[in-house]
């Protein structure tokens, strides 16, 4: 029916639960990406401070109807900095996130793994045509399906949100931030914006830097 003659209806949620159980009652545990199979968990412990750090977390379980297993920390993928923000493609293939690491462009940047029937392989950084000096955070890819849908409104890419300046902003200076919108640390929310980078879908063997236009405004 058209959207003018539909009724409204109120969505009845269950109480939230804890779905995994804390390990101490000061540890965090945040941005969790979910498999489409729901199968698999992939979240963020710890927060990203110089005092504590954070690192990304895996849980797995047999079923949707059976309990999660333990989390594991992904070691393959931590390193002494932060990585947050992961983000599981709908198909499974890949894992995006972010993290300060060396070998990057500066501040947090996007990197991407592959993901080969549950591994999750050596990651890349997404490259110069996304990251930047500044921060690149939550990170989520979208795929368009099919020609039917509208690619004006839904295009491919990489959506994601930095606080690299405006253009045309006038002396911008490289910021000095350090950690997540979550932590209680920072006096206010520096000014981050949702950018998208176009890109074009290619098979290919292993991850690379992302290759499409340079990102926009979302």
């Amino acid at each position: 029916r058209p959207a003018a003659n539909a009724k409204v209806r109120p969505v009845l949620w269950d109480k939230p639960s804890l779905i995994l159980p804390e390990a101490a009652h000061e540890v965090e545990h945040y941005d969790p990406t979910l498999s489409d199979d729901g199968l698999t968990l992939i979240f963020v412990r710890g927060r990203a401070h110089p005092s504590e750090g954070a690192d990304l977390y895996i849980a797995r379980r047999k079923s949707t109807r059976d309990p999660w297993g333990e989390p594991v920390p992904l070691d393959g993928l931590n390193t002494t900095n932060d990585e947050i923000s992961p983000e599981l493609s709908r198909d499974g293939l890949w894992l995006f996130f972010s993290s300060d690491r060396p070998d990057g462009e500066g501040g947090y940047d996007i990197w991407i793994a592959p993901v080969d029937d549950g591994d999750i392989g050596v990651p890349v950084n997404a490259g110069p045509a996304v990251n930047t000096a500044f921060n690149e955070i939550d990170p989520a890819w979208f795929e368009r399906a099919g020609e039917g849908n509208n690619e004006n409104i839904f295009p491919t890419g990489l959506y994601f949100a930095s606080n690299r300046p405006k253009p045309g902003a006038p002396g911008a200076k490289e910021p000095r931030w350090r950690g997540t919108l979550r932590g209680r640390e920072l006096p206010k929310p520096e000014d981050f914006d949702i950018m998208l980078a176009k890109t074009e879908v290619r098979q290919a063997q292993s991850p690379g830097p992302v290759i499409g236009d340079s990102p926009e405004a979302a």
